[in-house]
C-alpha cells in the first residue's frame, strides 16, 4: 500500500490494518536505553527548536498497567506470561518496556499473514525478556533464528567485553512461511577447492558419502555391493542436493540407497580408479546461504543517504546538458527539476531561466543533448508552458522515463493547490549543484546537497527561507564536498517540500521550486527563494500571474 503512517504503531494496527493483511513486519522499538529521541527544527538564527518524538524511558506509571489489561482481554495465557515475569521484574522500568511491547506483538500476531516473518531488532539489555514474550506470542514452535549483528568493530568497557553486537528475533506465524532463497559470495579459500569440472563447467570437489558409526536401517544397508557397516561406517547423503533432484515432498519418501541411486544417475557420485569407496561430487554453488552471524553490514552514519531521507533526494532530479561530440571528462551543465503527477499526467518543473539557458547553449552548438539525471530527454519539444515572468517551465515526461531517472514522480493528485506556507514553517529544499555533476567515462556522477530551512517570507508568488550552515551541513554522499551557500549554482528548479501532519499521516508537499540561492559573501545565514508552485496546473498549463484567482485568498 506503499503509505507512511506518523504516529503510535499501536492506534494504527487497531484502526486501519486488517487481521492477515501483512507479509513481513520488521520492528527496530526502542531498547530501554534511556535515552530520548527528539525530532529537530532548525531556527535561521542558530537556536535549535525540538519537539520531543518519543522517548525510551518507559515508566508504569505511563500505562504499563493498561497495556496488561489489553493483553489480559486479548489472551489470558499471554497475560500470565506477563505476570510471571512481573513476579520477578515488579513494577520497574524494563516491566513497563514489556508490557508496551507485548501490547503491540500481539496486534503484529493479528495482521500478520500465516505466510509471514516477524525480525524484531533489540538489543542484550532486554532480548532474552523479549524472547520470552514472543515464544508466548507466536509459539516457540515458530522461532526461527536468533541473529546476531555486530554493529561496530570495537567498544572499550571498562569492565566488561566491549559491546558490539545487536540482535534480531526471527519468528514466523506458521511453518507455512516465505523464505526467499539468497546468496553471499563464497570466500576464496573455499572457492580453491572445487578443481574439477563437469562437462558443462560446473566445478566440484569430492566429499564424504560415509560417515562413522554403524546404523541398522536403510543407510547401514549394501549398496552395489559396499557395505559400509564392514568399515564401521554408514552412508551419509547430501539431502539438500536429493532435494534439489526430487523436490522435498518426495525426498523425505525415498530411502538411502534410492537416495544414493539417484545421485548416481544425475553424475553426482565420483567413483575412484583405484576400487576406493565412491565419493560423493560437492558442486560449487551460488553461494554461501546467508548465516546467523552478521558482520558485514556496517552501521549507518551520520551523513548516509538513509538518515537525510533519500525520499527528498528522489523528489529532485538533474537536468542537464552536454556537448554530445566533445570528449570526455566534460562539465556538465544545467540545473534541477522536481516530477509531479495528476492521475496519468506526468511532467516535470523546473525554473524558465534553466530552460533559456539550455536553449541559448543549443543555438550556440546544435551537438548538445538534453538529460533528466542520465535519461535523454527532447526538453524544447516537450515544452508544456513557460512563463518569464514567474521564472517557471513544465516539460512533458514518461513513467519510463521517470523510473530510468530514478526519481520519484510526487502524486499531486488529492492535493492540489498545495497547502499555504507560513513564516515560520520549516523547509527542505533539494537539488544538484555544478560543482557535483560530471561525467568522467561512461557514468554519468550527480551528488546532492539537501537544506533545512526555515521560511521567513511567503507572498503570492515567492518563498524565501533562510539556511544557516554552521546547523545544517547535509551533503548526501561525501562530506568533503564545498558547502551549500553559495556553491547552490545548478539547483535552479529543484524541489521545495513542506512537511505536514495530516489525520496521522506523515505528509510531503511540493509547495515550490528553487529559483535564486545566496550570491556569496561571508554571511552567516544565506537566503534561498523559491516561486510556488500554485501557479501550475494539473495539465501542466501555467496560470496568469499574481491577481488571476488562481492563488488560494
Amino acid at each position: 500500500m506503499n503509505t507512511l503512517y506518523f504516529g503510535d504503531n499501536l492506534d494504527v494496527m487497531r484502526d486501519r490494518l486488517a487481521d492477515a493483511s501483512v507479509d513481513l513486519i520488521y520492528l527496530d522499538p526502542p531498547f530501554n536505553s534511556k535515552s530520548t529521541y527528539n525530532i529537530l527544527y532548525k531556527s535561521p538564527i542558530g537556536a535549535d527548536a525540538q519537539r520531543k518524538a518519543f522517548e525510551d524511558t518507559w515508566h508504569w506509571e505511563d500505562g504499563a498497567q493498561s497495556a496488561m489489561e489489553d493483553v489480559r482481554r486479548a489472551d489470558v495465557r499471554i497475560f500470565k506470561v506477563l505476570q510471571a515475569l512481573q513476579g520477578f521484574l515488579g513494577q520497574s522500568d524494563v516491566m513497563a518496556y514489556l508490557a508496551m511491547m507485548t501490547v503491540r506483538l500481539v496486534e503484529m500476531r493479528r495482521i500478520l499473514k500465516r505466510t509471514g516473518s516477524l525480525y524484531l531488532h533489540c538489543d542484550p539489555t532486554a532480548s532474552h525478556y523479549l524472547k520470552i514474550v514472543l515464544d508466548s506470542i507466536f509459539g516457540g514452535a515458530n522461532f526461527r533464528s536468533e541473529l546476531i549483528w555486530k554493529r561496530t568493530s570495537a567498544h572499550s568497557s571498562a569492565k566488561r567485553w566491549g559491546d558490539v553486537h545487536d540482535v534480531l528475533l526471527f519468528y514466523t506465524a506458521s511453518d507455512e512461511y516465505t523464505w526467499n532463497k539468497i546468496f553471499t559470495p563464497y570466500d576464496d579459500l573455499y572457492t580453491k577447492r572445487y578443481k574439477r569440472a563437469m562437462p558443462d563447467g560446473t566445478l566440484w570437489t569430492d566429499d564424504n558419502l560415509t560417515a562413522p558409526g554403524t546404523r541398522n536401517g536403510d543407510s547401514g544397508a549394501s549398496w552395489r555391493g559396499l557395505n559400509p557397516t564392514d568399515k564401521g561406517n554408514h552412508w551419509k547423503i547430501s539431502n539438500a542436493a536429493v532435494i534439489d533432484l526430487a523436490g522435498s515432498e518426495e525426498a523425505k519418501k525415498m530411502s538411502t540407497t534410492a537416495k544414493l541411486d539417484l545421485l548416481d544417475e544425475n553424475g553426482l557420485i565420483y567413483w575412484g580408479k583405484d576400487g576406493s569407496y565412491p565419493r560423493f561430487k560437492r558442486v560449487l554453488g551460488s553461494g554461501m546461504p546467508p548465516q546467523d552471524i552478521i558482520s558485514d553490514i556496517p552501521p549507518i552514519n551520520s551523513q548516509a543517504q538513509e538518515r537525510i531521507a533519500k525520499f527528498t533526494m528522489s523528489a529532485s532530479r538533474a537536468l542537464v546538458w552536454y556537448d554530445s561530440r566533445a570528449p570526455w571528462p566534460q562539465q556538465l551543465d544545467g540545473g534541477s527539476c522536481a516530477i509531479l503527477k495528476f492521475g496519468s499526467e506526468v511532467f516535470g518543473v523546473t525554473a524558465a531561466h534553466v530552460v533559456s539557458a539550455f536553449e541559448n547553449a543549443l543555438a550556440r552548438n546544435p551537438n548538445f543533448v538534453s538529460l533528466i539525471h542520465d535519461t535523454p530527454i527532447d526538453l524544447l519539444g516537450n515544452i508544456i508552458a513557460l512563463n518569464d515572468e514567474l521564472d517557471l517551465a513544465t516539460f512533458r515526461l514518461t513513467e519510463e522515463q521517470v523510473k530510468s531517472s530514478q526519481g520519484i514522480a510526487l502524486d499531486c493528485s488529492d492535493a492540489w493547490p498545495p497547502p499555504g506556507i507560513e513564516e515560520g514553517d520549516g523547509l527542505t529544499f533539494s537539488g544538484f549543484p555544478e560543482l557535483m555533476k560530471g561525467k568522467t567515462g561512461p557514468k554519468l556522477e550527480f551528488r546532492a546537497f539537501i537544506g533545512m530551512l526555515r521560511t521567513t517570507f511567503v507572498s503570492e508568488k515567492d518563498i524565501v527561507a533562510a539556511w544557516d550552515p554552521s546547523i545544517d551541513k547535509r551533503p548526501i554522499s561525501n562530506p568533503a564536498v564545498p558547502e551549500l551557500g553559495p556553491n547552490t549554482s545548478g539547483c535552479s528548479g529543484g524541489v521545495v517540500l513542506l512537511q505536514r501532519i495530516v489525520k496521522g499521516l506523515h505528509r510531503w508537499f511540493p509547495v515550490g521550486i528553487i529559483v535564486e540561492g545566496p550570491s556569496g559573501g561571508d554571511i552567516p545565514i544565506d537566503l534561498y527563494k523559491g516561486r510556488r508552485l500554485d501557479f501550475v496546473r494539473p495539465d501542466g498549463s501555467i496560470s496568469n500571474p499574481v491577481g488571476s484567482g488562481w492563488l488560494p485568498s
